[in-house]
């Protein structure tokens, strides 16, 4: 990446007065050469596997005010970044492992942090310190293997509502209040992944549920099973899919691309929403996007949703120096005024740090945050909702949609399902 030589007047004492509380920032000039820091981080995909041109941009954008930032700390490091996409990355970094090549650090989603775990390709010792205050415990649980923290969190993208506030004047504050302005003329798009319609399920039950990441013989989902009320609180969920999938201005679609991309056109008024989506709705709508938490049981209650984040994990070809120099940037990453700079810069983004207050005047942060305090969080030892238990309840979700099975069969299905 290009050193760009501007200034951060503004910021820049109190950042390096922190650094040097932490110990990342040295007295000394630094007059040699820098040392590279290779760090390889996952981006979006667009149609046809195709990199997203905006998702760059705002992976870049980040990276260079964290590179700029860093290099007030650290002289000696010089930041390198690769973007990969994700359906290649893992398979890059072996390839590039294999010819002592590798990253010194990665940054990607928990589905292929897990992936590159399982393969070998990233250091899985432990990465305790002071960093383990400043997230929560559900947090330092899900960067954890066998108890231990072997990964640390970057940034984590809790699902809010997005709505078109020239289409929707006053967004629900209920399901029952989303259907009823969908009767009313107003369309609304759901995903029909489960992991995405979660947050419908608002039931204290499918907090197991959704936590357990639908691991075959979990001890909390079979003592799920054994509860006599599970069947009717499934019974109850699918039956608001099933009225749903009734309404003519309620629109089901299992790829995310499609849905965002709906809204975008304004052909939707209110829909789901985390991540780089919220990025692109702010360009396409402007002024008209307004940033809510989801609809719950009854108003005010904040459901319970599956959060996504990005992972920093280390490459297994550093040196030692080079893994110093890996885990002196994750720890400034972590650091109240880096997190800060992030959320700025990656829009849909929420930090893990939980020093961090926000101004109630920001909506948008507020309904993160919201969301965020009450969800699962994508785990490397249960990566949320995965696997064939996965894929059969996104086929259960869709054909209860279309009516092409009954609220009350899928719920026996699911039922039974637990007890595997």
């Amino acid at each position: 990446m290009a050193r760009t030589e501007r200034q951060h007047r503004g910021w820049a004492p109190l950042l390096i007065g922190a650094l040097i509380a932490t110990g990342l920032f040295g007295c000394s000039s630094w007059t040699g050469r820098p040392r590279p820091l290779q760090i390889y981080v996952e981006t979006g995909e667009g149609g046809k596997g195709r990199l997203r041109a905006d998702n760059i941009a705002e992976s870049r954008t980040a990276a260079q005010a964290v590179s700029d930032s860093f290099r007030l700390a650290r002289e000696d490091v010089e930041l390198i970044f690769t973007f990969i996409e994700g359906s290649r990355f893992v398979d890059e970094v072996a390839y590039r492992t294999g010819l002592g090549l590798g990253p010194d650090l990665m940054m990607a989603r928990v589905p292929t942090t897990r992936a590159l775990l399982l393969a070998g390709l990233t250091n899985s010792e432990p990465v305790d310190g002071p960093w383990l205050k400043t997230v929560s415990p559900e947090l330092r649980q899900a960067v954890s293997q066998n108890g231990t923290p072997v990964m640390k969190p970057f940034v984590v993208f809790p699902q809010v509502a997005c709505v078109n506030r020239r289409l929707m004047p006053e967004p629900p504050a209920t399901l029952a209040e989303l259907l009823e302005q969908a009767a009313g003329g107003k369309a609304v798009g759901l995903p029909s992944r489960f992991r995405d319609l979660a947050w419908t399920m608002n039931d204290p039950l499918m907090e197991t549920f959704v936590r357990s990441g639908l691991k075959r013989g979990d001890p909390a989902l079979r003592q799920l099973a054994t509860q006599q009320d599970i069947e009717p609180a499934f019974r109850t969920w699918l039956r608001w899919i099933g009225n749903a999938g009734l309404q003519n201005n309620v629109l089901f679609f299992r790829s995310t691309s499609d849905l965002d991309r709906a809204f975008r056109d304004k052909e939707l008024s209110w829909i789901p929403c985390r991540g780089n989506s919220i990025r692109d709705h702010v360009l396409n709508l402007g002024q008209d996007l307004v940033i809510t938490p989801l609809p719950g049981r009854v108003e005010g209650e904040i459901p319970f949703a599956v959060t996504e984040q990005l992972m920093m994990s280390f490459g297994v070809n550093s040196t030692r120096q080079q893994s110093e120099r890996a885990r002196d940037f994750a720890l400034f990453v972590l650091s109240r005024i880096t997190q800060k700079q992030l959320t700025r810069s990656i829009v849909g983004a929420f930090p893990v740090n939980t020093g961090m207050i926000f101004s109630a005047a920001s909506g948008r942060l507020q309904a993160l945050q919201a969301s965020r305090n009450r969800s699962a969080f994508e785990s490397l030892e249960a990566a949320a909702i995965q696997g064939e238990r996965g894929e059969a309840l996104d086929d259960l979700v869709e054909e209860v949609s279309l009516g092409l099975m009954s609220p009350e069969e899928g719920a026996r299905a699911v039922s039974e399902s637990l007890k595997q």
